[in-house]
Protein backbone atom coordinates (compact mmCIF):
# COMPACT_ATOMS: atom_id res chain seq x y z
CA UNK A 1 0.00 0.00 0.00
CA UNK A 2 1.49 3.21 -0.95
CA UNK A 3 1.19 6.30 2.03
CA UNK A 4 -0.77 9.36 1.41
CA UNK A 5 1.65 11.70 -0.08
CA UNK A 6 1.53 13.78 2.58
CA UNK A 7 2.05 11.35 5.50
CA UNK A 8 5.10 11.74 7.10
CA UNK A 9 4.94 8.11 8.49
CA UNK A 10 6.83 6.11 5.75
CA UNK A 11 10.67 7.08 5.77
CA UNK A 12 13.56 4.86 3.80
CA UNK A 13 16.83 3.78 5.74
CA UNK A 14 19.80 4.23 3.68
CA UNK A 15 21.90 1.02 4.35
CA UNK A 16 25.33 0.94 4.82
CA UNK A 17 26.41 -0.51 1.18
CA UNK A 18 26.80 2.26 -0.97
CA UNK A 19 27.27 2.81 -4.88
CA UNK A 20 28.09 5.99 -7.09
CA UNK A 21 25.92 5.90 -10.32
CA UNK A 22 27.25 7.93 -13.34
CA UNK A 23 27.65 11.70 -12.58
CA UNK A 24 27.44 14.18 -14.45
CA UNK A 25 29.66 17.33 -14.20
CA UNK A 26 29.23 20.82 -15.30
CA UNK A 27 32.84 21.68 -16.07
CA UNK A 28 33.69 17.98 -16.23
CA UNK A 29 37.42 16.92 -17.01
CA UNK A 30 38.36 20.08 -15.14
CA UNK A 31 40.89 19.59 -11.91
CA UNK A 32 39.10 22.64 -9.91
CA UNK A 33 35.69 24.40 -11.19
CA UNK A 34 35.87 28.25 -10.26
CA UNK A 35 35.41 28.48 -6.92
CA UNK A 36 35.11 24.85 -6.12
CA UNK A 37 38.74 22.52 -5.44
CA UNK A 38 39.01 19.28 -6.85
CA UNK A 39 39.52 18.21 -3.43
CA UNK A 40 36.19 20.09 -2.51
CA UNK A 41 34.38 18.49 -5.80
CA UNK A 42 35.03 15.12 -4.49
CA UNK A 43 33.89 15.67 -1.05
CA UNK A 44 30.98 16.99 -2.04
CA UNK A 45 30.73 14.32 -4.66
CA UNK A 46 30.46 11.47 -2.02
CA UNK A 47 27.66 13.02 0.02
CA UNK A 48 25.13 12.15 -2.79
CA UNK A 49 26.39 8.51 -3.57
CA UNK A 50 22.72 6.31 -3.32
CA UNK A 51 22.50 2.78 -1.43
CA UNK A 52 23.21 -0.08 -3.70
CA UNK A 53 20.97 -2.13 -5.89
CA UNK A 54 20.18 -2.80 -9.72
CA UNK A 55 17.90 0.73 -10.08
CA UNK A 56 17.56 2.89 -7.54
CA UNK A 57 16.45 7.02 -7.23
CA UNK A 58 18.74 9.46 -6.26
CA UNK A 59 19.59 13.39 -6.24
CA UNK A 60 20.53 16.28 -8.85
CA UNK A 61 22.38 18.74 -6.77
CA UNK A 62 24.66 21.86 -7.74
CA UNK A 63 26.63 24.54 -6.24
CA UNK A 64 26.16 28.51 -7.24
CA UNK A 65 28.72 30.59 -6.50
CA UNK A 66 28.88 34.79 -7.26
CA UNK A 67 26.21 33.63 -9.57
CA UNK A 68 27.59 30.75 -11.58
CA UNK A 69 26.84 27.57 -11.07
CA UNK A 70 30.40 25.74 -10.98
CA UNK A 71 29.36 22.35 -10.03
CA UNK A 72 26.29 20.19 -11.15
CA UNK A 73 25.15 16.56 -11.40
CA UNK A 74 23.24 13.73 -10.14
CA UNK A 75 23.09 10.28 -8.73
CA UNK A 76 20.52 7.46 -9.78
CA UNK A 77 17.72 7.00 -11.78
CA UNK A 78 15.11 9.45 -12.85
CA UNK A 79 13.12 6.74 -13.97
CA UNK A 80 13.43 2.73 -12.86
CA UNK A 81 11.31 1.48 -15.60
CA UNK A 82 13.42 3.04 -18.37
CA UNK A 83 16.82 3.68 -17.12
CA UNK A 84 16.45 7.38 -17.57
CA UNK A 85 19.34 8.65 -15.31
CA UNK A 86 19.16 11.96 -12.90
CA UNK A 87 21.34 15.21 -14.13
CA UNK A 88 21.16 18.81 -13.74
CA UNK A 89 19.02 19.16 -16.74
CA UNK A 90 16.13 16.56 -14.73
CA UNK A 91 13.22 18.41 -13.55
CA UNK A 92 11.75 17.38 -10.23
CA UNK A 93 8.88 18.61 -8.69
CA UNK A 94 9.97 20.66 -5.93
CA UNK A 95 7.02 20.68 -3.41
CA UNK A 96 7.02 23.57 -0.69
CA UNK A 97 10.42 24.99 -1.97
CA UNK A 98 7.86 26.21 -4.78
CA UNK A 99 6.65 28.97 -2.23
CA UNK A 100 9.92 31.48 -2.89
CA UNK A 101 8.08 31.91 -6.64
CA UNK A 102 4.90 32.11 -5.18
CA UNK A 103 5.78 35.01 -2.78
CA UNK A 104 7.71 36.97 -5.77
CA UNK A 105 4.84 36.80 -7.86
CA UNK A 106 2.97 38.44 -4.97
CA UNK A 107 5.52 40.87 -4.55
CA UNK A 108 6.00 41.71 -8.42
CA UNK A 109 2.22 42.83 -7.99
CA UNK A 110 2.72 44.49 -5.06
CA UNK A 111 5.95 46.31 -6.02
CA UNK A 112 3.09 47.15 -9.08
CA UNK A 113 0.77 48.89 -7.18
CA UNK A 114 -1.68 45.78 -7.93
CA UNK A 115 -1.47 44.34 -4.98
CA UNK A 116 -1.27 45.57 -1.54
CA UNK A 117 0.10 43.40 1.72
CA UNK A 118 -2.51 44.91 3.85
CA UNK A 119 -5.52 44.23 2.10
CA UNK A 120 -7.69 41.47 3.63
CA UNK A 121 -8.13 38.14 1.92
CA UNK A 122 -11.64 38.61 1.47
CA UNK A 123 -11.10 41.63 -0.41
CA UNK A 124 -9.05 39.87 -3.04
CA UNK A 125 -10.90 36.25 -2.77
CA UNK A 126 -14.88 35.72 -2.81
CA UNK A 127 -16.13 33.71 0.26
CA UNK A 128 -13.56 34.95 2.46
CA UNK A 129 -15.21 38.05 4.22
CA UNK A 130 -16.20 35.75 7.31
CA UNK A 131 -13.28 35.49 8.81
CA UNK A 132 -12.56 37.32 12.06
CA UNK A 133 -10.26 38.86 12.59
CA UNK A 134 -9.44 39.38 8.89
CA UNK A 135 -5.97 38.02 7.52
CA UNK A 136 -4.08 40.04 5.53
CA UNK A 137 -1.35 39.38 2.01
CA UNK A 138 0.74 39.80 4.66
CA UNK A 139 0.37 37.21 6.69
CA UNK A 140 -0.64 34.78 4.15
CA UNK A 141 3.61 35.94 2.94
CA UNK A 142 4.61 35.03 6.37
CA UNK A 143 2.25 31.97 8.25
CA UNK A 144 1.06 34.91 10.59
CA UNK A 145 -2.79 34.33 9.53
CA UNK A 146 -3.45 31.26 11.54
CA UNK A 147 -5.61 29.70 8.89
CA UNK A 148 -5.58 25.71 9.40
CA UNK A 149 -3.39 23.89 6.67
CA UNK A 150 -6.03 22.62 4.23
CA UNK A 151 -4.26 18.94 4.26
CA UNK A 152 -5.27 19.01 7.72
CA UNK A 153 -8.33 20.15 7.24
CA UNK A 154 -8.94 17.36 4.09
CA UNK A 155 -7.72 14.66 6.42
CA UNK A 156 -9.54 15.74 8.95
CA UNK A 157 -12.49 14.61 6.75
CA UNK A 158 -10.98 11.06 5.68
CA UNK A 159 -10.37 12.48 2.20
CA UNK A 160 -6.61 11.91 1.09
CA UNK A 161 -6.45 12.73 -3.00
CA UNK A 162 -9.80 12.82 -3.70
CA UNK A 163 -10.14 16.83 -3.72
CA UNK A 164 -9.61 19.36 -6.07
CA UNK A 165 -8.18 23.18 -5.71
CA UNK A 166 -11.96 24.26 -5.97
CA UNK A 167 -13.00 21.80 -3.06
CA UNK A 168 -9.81 22.87 -1.04
CA UNK A 169 -11.14 26.79 -1.55
CA UNK A 170 -14.75 25.97 -0.81
CA UNK A 171 -13.61 24.15 2.53
CA UNK A 172 -11.48 27.53 3.47
CA UNK A 173 -13.90 29.45 3.01
CA UNK A 174 -16.17 27.40 5.65
CA UNK A 175 -13.86 28.61 8.44
CA UNK A 176 -15.28 30.61 10.87
CA UNK A 177 -12.17 30.27 13.51
CA UNK A 178 -8.56 30.61 13.08
CA UNK A 179 -6.22 28.70 14.61
CA UNK A 180 -4.52 31.60 16.67
CA UNK A 181 -4.87 35.65 15.73
CA UNK A 182 -3.33 37.13 13.16
CA UNK A 183 0.06 38.15 13.50
CA UNK A 184 0.23 36.69 17.12
CA UNK A 185 2.50 33.70 16.13
CA UNK A 186 3.55 31.92 13.30
CA UNK A 187 2.57 28.57 12.47
CA UNK A 188 3.65 27.26 9.00
CA UNK A 189 0.21 26.31 6.72
CA UNK A 190 -0.10 25.41 2.89
CA UNK A 191 -3.14 27.38 2.80
CA UNK A 192 -1.26 30.44 3.21
CA UNK A 193 0.59 30.04 -0.15
CA UNK A 194 -2.37 28.14 -1.67
CA UNK A 195 -4.44 31.12 -1.20
CA UNK A 196 -1.51 33.59 -2.23
CA UNK A 197 -1.38 31.48 -5.79
CA UNK A 198 -5.23 32.04 -5.71
CA UNK A 199 -4.68 35.96 -4.93
CA UNK A 200 -1.75 35.93 -7.69
CA UNK A 201 -4.31 34.75 -10.24
CA UNK A 202 -6.82 36.70 -9.41
CA UNK A 203 -5.42 40.20 -8.99
CA UNK A 204 -3.10 39.49 -12.68
CA UNK A 205 -5.58 38.49 -14.23
CA UNK A 206 -4.14 35.43 -15.48
CA UNK A 207 -2.95 32.19 -13.05
CA UNK A 208 0.01 31.51 -11.48
CA UNK A 209 1.42 29.50 -13.89
CA UNK A 210 0.98 31.91 -16.73
CA UNK A 211 1.75 35.06 -14.35
CA UNK A 212 5.02 33.09 -13.30
CA UNK A 213 6.36 32.47 -16.32
CA UNK A 214 5.67 36.22 -17.72
CA UNK A 215 6.87 37.58 -14.38
CA UNK A 216 9.72 35.29 -13.40
CA UNK A 217 10.67 32.32 -15.58
CA UNK A 218 11.04 33.59 -19.10
CA UNK A 219 13.33 37.02 -17.65
CA UNK A 220 15.85 34.60 -15.61
CA UNK A 221 16.13 32.17 -18.77
CA UNK A 222 14.34 29.20 -16.12
CA UNK A 223 12.82 27.50 -19.40
CA UNK A 224 12.38 24.14 -17.90
CA UNK A 225 10.45 25.57 -14.83
CA UNK A 226 6.50 25.86 -14.74
CA UNK A 227 3.94 25.73 -12.49
CA UNK A 228 1.70 22.07 -13.46
CA UNK A 229 -1.86 23.26 -12.29
CA UNK A 230 -2.63 19.74 -14.05
CA UNK A 231 -0.76 16.70 -13.22
CA UNK A 232 -2.07 15.16 -16.76
CA UNK A 233 0.50 17.79 -18.35
CA UNK A 234 3.25 16.95 -15.67
CA UNK A 235 6.96 17.10 -18.13
CA UNK A 236 7.05 13.97 -19.62
CA UNK A 237 11.45 14.17 -18.63
CA UNK A 238 10.46 14.72 -15.15
CA UNK A 239 11.90 12.48 -12.17
CA UNK A 240 9.51 10.15 -11.16
CA UNK A 241 8.80 9.73 -7.41
CA UNK A 242 9.24 6.84 -5.45
CA UNK A 243 9.01 4.81 -2.14
CA UNK A 244 10.49 1.53 -1.05
CA UNK A 245 7.55 -0.93 -0.50
CA UNK A 246 7.46 -4.76 0.71
CA UNK A 247 8.30 -5.72 -2.94
CA UNK A 248 11.27 -3.20 -3.89
CA UNK A 249 10.44 0.24 -5.35
CA UNK A 250 7.18 1.53 -6.02
CA UNK A 251 6.05 5.01 -7.53
CA UNK A 252 5.15 7.32 -5.24
CA UNK A 253 3.57 10.33 -6.76
CA UNK A 254 0.78 12.60 -6.58
CA UNK A 255 -2.85 13.72 -8.74
CA UNK A 256 -3.50 16.90 -6.56
CA UNK A 257 -3.55 19.77 -8.93
CA UNK A 258 -3.02 22.72 -6.40
CA UNK A 259 -0.18 25.32 -6.84
CA UNK A 260 1.13 28.33 -5.15
CA UNK A 261 2.23 26.07 -1.86
CA UNK A 262 3.63 23.40 -4.21
CA UNK A 263 3.05 22.30 -7.55
CA UNK A 264 6.30 23.49 -9.23
CA UNK A 265 9.08 21.59 -11.33
CA UNK A 266 12.12 22.61 -11.71
CA UNK A 267 16.07 21.57 -12.49
CA UNK A 268 19.37 22.10 -11.06
CA UNK A 269 19.95 24.29 -14.14
CA UNK A 270 17.10 26.17 -13.55
CA UNK A 271 17.49 26.61 -9.47
CA UNK A 272 20.95 27.68 -10.50
CA UNK A 273 19.43 30.78 -12.53
CA UNK A 274 17.58 31.63 -9.21
CA UNK A 275 20.02 31.72 -6.97
CA UNK A 276 22.44 34.40 -9.78
CA UNK A 277 19.20 36.64 -8.87
CA UNK A 278 20.36 36.68 -5.36
CA UNK A 279 23.80 37.93 -6.50
CA UNK A 280 22.66 40.29 -9.08
CA UNK A 281 19.00 41.10 -8.65
CA UNK A 282 17.09 40.88 -11.84
CA UNK A 283 13.62 41.20 -11.18
CA UNK A 284 10.97 43.81 -10.13
CA UNK A 285 13.19 46.78 -8.87
CA UNK A 286 16.58 44.87 -8.82
CA UNK A 287 17.79 45.28 -5.37
CA UNK A 288 14.96 47.11 -3.46
CA UNK A 289 12.51 43.90 -5.14
CA UNK A 290 15.87 41.67 -3.71
CA UNK A 291 15.84 43.38 -0.24
CA UNK A 292 12.03 43.58 0.44
CA UNK A 293 12.17 39.54 -0.57
CA UNK A 294 14.16 39.26 2.35
CA UNK A 295 12.73 41.14 5.08
CA UNK A 296 9.51 39.61 7.57
CA UNK A 297 7.80 42.32 9.71
CA UNK A 298 7.82 41.46 13.18
CA UNK A 299 4.58 39.68 15.27
CA UNK A 300 2.44 41.99 17.14
CA UNK A 301 4.20 42.12 20.09
CA UNK A 302 7.62 42.61 18.51
CA UNK A 303 8.94 39.04 18.33
CA UNK A 304 10.92 39.13 15.21
CA UNK A 305 9.51 36.31 12.47
CA UNK A 306 12.57 34.48 10.17
CA UNK A 307 10.29 33.68 7.33
CA UNK A 308 10.21 36.31 4.63
CA UNK A 309 8.94 35.96 1.15
CA UNK A 310 8.68 32.43 0.59
CA UNK A 311 12.16 31.93 1.93
CA UNK A 312 13.73 31.19 5.64
CA UNK A 313 15.92 33.62 6.72
CA UNK A 314 18.09 32.87 9.60
CA UNK A 315 20.68 35.02 11.31
CA UNK A 316 23.73 33.69 12.07
CA UNK A 317 26.93 34.27 14.42
CA UNK A 318 28.83 36.24 12.10
CA UNK A 319 26.66 38.79 10.95
CA UNK A 320 25.76 36.60 7.24
CA UNK A 321 22.64 35.28 6.65
CA UNK A 322 21.04 31.78 5.58
CA UNK A 323 18.59 31.58 3.06
CA UNK A 324 16.53 28.99 2.53
CA UNK A 325 13.77 26.41 1.72
CA UNK A 326 13.28 22.41 1.58
CA UNK A 327 10.42 20.64 0.12
CA UNK A 328 8.55 17.27 1.14
CA UNK A 329 5.43 15.93 -0.95
CA UNK A 330 4.98 12.25 -1.75
CA UNK A 331 8.32 10.68 -3.06
CA UNK A 332 10.28 14.41 -3.54
CA UNK A 333 12.84 15.95 -1.52
CA UNK A 334 13.92 19.43 -2.35
CA UNK A 335 16.04 21.90 -1.07
CA UNK A 336 17.56 25.39 -1.63
CA UNK A 337 20.17 27.15 0.66
CA UNK A 338 21.98 30.42 -0.28
CA UNK A 339 24.52 31.76 1.58
CA UNK A 340 24.49 35.81 1.45
CA UNK A 341 28.53 36.66 2.53
CA UNK A 342 29.80 33.99 0.16
CA UNK A 343 26.94 34.29 -2.86
CA UNK A 344 27.15 30.35 -2.48
CA UNK A 345 24.08 28.28 -3.25
CA UNK A 346 23.54 24.70 -2.37
CA UNK A 347 20.73 22.83 -4.32
CA UNK A 348 19.72 19.36 -3.89
CA UNK A 349 16.64 17.51 -5.18
CA UNK A 350 15.91 13.60 -4.65
CA UNK A 351 12.87 11.39 -5.98
CA UNK A 352 12.57 9.51 -2.72
CA UNK A 353 11.61 9.99 0.60
CA UNK A 354 14.00 9.39 2.96
CA UNK A 355 16.36 11.79 0.63
CA UNK A 356 18.10 14.34 3.16
CA UNK A 357 18.22 17.14 0.99
CA UNK A 358 18.69 20.30 3.53
CA UNK A 359 21.06 18.47 5.46
CA UNK A 360 22.83 17.20 2.29
CA UNK A 361 22.63 20.76 1.22
CA UNK A 362 23.92 22.55 4.51
CA UNK A 363 26.95 19.71 4.30
CA UNK A 364 27.55 21.00 0.75
CA UNK A 365 28.10 24.69 1.76
CA UNK A 366 30.08 23.72 4.82
CA UNK A 367 32.54 21.69 2.50
CA UNK A 368 33.15 25.06 0.93
CA UNK A 369 33.90 26.54 4.01
CA UNK A 370 30.57 28.19 4.71
CA UNK A 371 30.30 28.14 9.21
CA UNK A 372 26.44 27.82 9.63
CA UNK A 373 26.60 28.80 13.31
CA UNK A 374 22.80 29.98 13.74
CA UNK A 375 21.81 32.38 16.35
CA UNK A 376 19.70 31.24 18.69
CA UNK A 377 15.65 33.37 17.63
CA UNK A 378 12.57 33.18 19.75
CA UNK A 379 9.92 30.67 19.97
CA UNK A 380 7.12 32.23 17.77
CA UNK A 381 5.01 29.18 17.45
CA UNK A 382 1.29 29.20 18.61
CA UNK A 383 1.20 28.98 22.70
CA UNK A 384 -2.63 28.25 23.28
CA UNK A 385 -4.22 26.11 25.57
CA UNK A 386 -6.51 23.17 25.22
CA UNK A 387 -9.93 23.69 26.03
CA UNK A 388 -11.16 22.67 29.98
CA UNK A 389 -12.74 19.58 29.12
CA UNK A 390 -15.24 17.78 31.46
CA UNK A 391 -14.95 13.86 32.50
CA UNK A 392 -16.61 11.44 30.04
CA UNK A 393 -16.00 8.30 29.06
CA UNK A 394 -15.65 6.39 25.80
CA UNK A 395 -19.08 4.94 26.03
CA UNK A 396 -20.76 8.17 26.92
CA UNK A 397 -19.03 9.96 24.04
CA UNK A 398 -19.97 6.97 21.31
CA UNK A 399 -22.38 8.18 19.02
CA UNK A 400 -22.04 10.74 15.34
CA UNK A 401 -21.01 14.01 15.41
CA UNK A 402 -21.14 17.18 13.39
CA UNK A 403 -18.28 19.49 12.37
CA UNK A 404 -19.51 22.90 10.37
CA UNK A 405 -16.75 23.61 9.59
CA UNK A 406 -15.28 20.96 8.49
CA UNK A 407 -19.01 20.29 6.87
CA UNK A 408 -18.27 16.08 7.98
CA UNK A 409 -19.53 13.73 10.27
CA UNK A 410 -17.23 11.97 12.44
CA UNK A 411 -18.78 8.46 14.04
CA UNK A 412 -17.18 7.64 17.62
CA UNK A 413 -17.05 4.11 19.14
CA UNK A 414 -15.93 2.88 22.17
CA UNK A 415 -12.97 0.68 21.91
CA UNK A 416 -11.59 -0.21 25.67
CA UNK A 417 -10.41 3.20 27.55
CA UNK A 418 -10.28 4.98 23.88
CA UNK A 419 -12.02 6.19 21.14
CA UNK A 420 -11.83 5.11 17.79
CA UNK A 421 -13.24 7.28 14.87
CA UNK A 422 -14.55 6.45 11.45
CA UNK A 423 -15.23 8.81 8.54
CA UNK A 424 -17.91 7.05 6.32
CA UNK A 425 -16.93 4.16 8.27
CA UNK A 426 -13.74 4.08 7.54
CA UNK A 427 -10.69 4.49 10.31
CA UNK A 428 -9.62 8.21 10.70
CA UNK A 429 -7.91 8.14 14.00
CA UNK A 430 -7.56 6.79 17.86
CA UNK A 431 -7.55 8.67 20.74
CA UNK A 432 -6.56 7.29 24.32
CA UNK A 433 -7.44 8.63 27.57
CA UNK A 434 -4.70 11.62 28.97
CA UNK A 435 -3.39 11.25 32.18
CA UNK A 436 -5.89 14.53 33.42
CA UNK A 437 -8.62 12.02 32.51
CA UNK A 438 -10.73 14.82 31.29
CA UNK A 439 -9.56 14.75 27.39
CA UNK A 440 -7.83 12.36 25.08
CA UNK A 441 -4.60 12.45 23.12
CA UNK A 442 -4.27 11.34 19.65
CA UNK A 443 -1.95 7.82 18.77
CA UNK A 444 0.61 8.62 16.25
CA UNK A 445 -0.37 12.70 15.79
CA UNK A 446 1.51 14.39 18.66
CA UNK A 447 -0.46 17.56 19.76
CA UNK A 448 -3.91 16.55 18.45
CA UNK A 449 -6.36 16.28 21.55
CA UNK A 450 -10.05 15.63 21.51
CA UNK A 451 -11.69 17.13 24.73
CA UNK A 452 -15.62 16.81 25.82
CA UNK A 453 -16.97 19.88 26.43
CA UNK A 454 -20.94 18.97 27.23
CA UNK A 455 -23.22 15.87 26.89
CA UNK A 456 -23.79 17.04 23.29
CA UNK A 457 -20.54 17.79 22.04
CA UNK A 458 -16.56 17.80 21.82
CA UNK A 459 -13.85 20.04 20.35
CA UNK A 460 -10.45 18.88 18.39
CA UNK A 461 -7.64 20.90 19.31
CA UNK A 462 -3.74 21.72 18.68
CA UNK A 463 -2.07 24.33 18.79
CA UNK A 464 -2.19 24.31 14.72
CA UNK A 465 -5.56 23.98 14.30
CA UNK A 466 -6.75 25.79 17.03
CA UNK A 467 -10.06 24.43 18.23
CA UNK A 468 -13.01 22.85 15.65
CA UNK A 469 -16.38 21.73 17.86
CA UNK A 470 -18.71 18.87 16.64
CA UNK A 471 -21.92 18.51 18.22
CA UNK A 472 -24.29 15.14 18.33
CA UNK A 473 -26.43 14.53 15.66
CA UNK A 474 -29.91 13.73 17.36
Amino acid sequence: MVPSPYNPGTMLTLGAALVLFPLAFVGAGQEDAPGVSATQRRSIEELFRVDAGPRRPGYAFGVVVGGRLVLAGGSGYADLGTGRLIGPATPFRLASASKQFTAACALLLIEEGELREEQTIGSVLPGFEGLNPAPTVSDLIHHTSGIRDYLDLHWLRGEEETFTPTESLALLARQRSLAFAPESAYAYSNSNYFLLGAIVGKVSGSSLARFARAGIFDPLGMKATRFVDDHRETPRDAARGYWRGADGWEIYETELDHVGDGGLYSTIEDLARWAANFSDPRLGSGSGFLERELSAPPLRDGRSNTYAFGLAVEPLADGSRLISHGGSFAGYRSAFAYHDASQTAAIVLANFPAARTEELAESALAVLGVRLERVAVPDIDPAGRAPVGVRRGPSALAGSYRCSELDTTWELEAKGSAIAVRVDGTPLVEFKPDRRGTGYRARDYPGMRLVPLAEDSFAVWSRYLGRLEFRRIP
